[in-house]
This record gives C-alpha cells, sequence and structure tokens, in this order.
C-alpha cells in the first residue's frame, strides 16, 4: 500500500515543462484558423460584389444596344427588363441619355453617356 501512495506522490510532483509549450503552439494554430476562415468569408463578399458589378455593367450595355436599335423613340424614358434585372433609359438635351440598372439583387448603378458611345 506504501509503494501505491509514493508512486501516486511522484505523479503529482510534476515540474510542468511542456504545458506553456503546448498552449502556446495550440494559441498559434487557433488564430491561424480564425485568420483563415475570416479571409475566406471576405473573399466570398468580395466574389458576391463583383459579381454584382458585373450584372450591372451588362445590364447596361445590353439596354445601351437594345436602345440604340429602338432610337428615335417618341418616350422621354424607356425602361427594358431583363432575367436579372431592369434598365431605365431617359433621353436628356444634348444627345445624352441617362441608365438606371436595378439588378434582382437590388444593385443599382446610373450611367450619364452620349448616345453616340
Amino acid at each position: 500500500m506504501r509503494k501505491h501512495l509514493v508512486y501516486r506522490k511522484h505523479i503529482t510532483n510534476q515540474q510542468g515543462i511542456l504545458l506553456p509549450y503546448f498552449m502556446f503552439i495550440l494559441l498559434v494554430g487557433l488564430m491561424s484558423v480564425t485568420a483563415s476562415i475570416s479571409v475566406y468569408q471576405n473573399h466570398l463578399e468580395i466574389t458576391k460584389l463583383e459579381t454584382e458589378q458585373l450584372r450591372l455593367e451588362t445590364l447596361i450595355q445590353m439596354a445601351k444596344a437594345q436602345f440604340r436599335e429602338e432610337y428615335p423613340v417618341s418616350e422621354q424614358t424607356k425602361s427594358y427588363y431583363y432575367p436579372y434585372g431592369k434598365v431605365s433609359v431617359s433621353v436628356q438635351p444634348n444627345n445624352l441619355i441617362v441608365l438606371r440598372a436595378i439588378t434582382d439583387q437590388n444593385s443599382q448603378l446610373a450611367i450619364i453617356t452620349d448616345l453616340i458611345n
């Protein structure tokens, strides 16, 4: 019985040399995982915004091309509806046109340009 108590006393009398190293390595690992997750979420958001920008620019180009085919029109404002958004074209003096695009995700873009360009 006495041997059992001596053995137990020997186990509980540790110096704890490896624990700080282990905790430091664990902390660095958790920080790198957290940073990677944050970077991944930022990349997803940037991709979403770039896709919306591309859709807006595509809507503007399609409406501009369609408006040129139909020009001259009797109306001051013409609306075009596409699968993922709508574009309003307004004719201004001096052959300027205002194109306002709205996607199905409610992103908006307005451009003032010449009818020639």
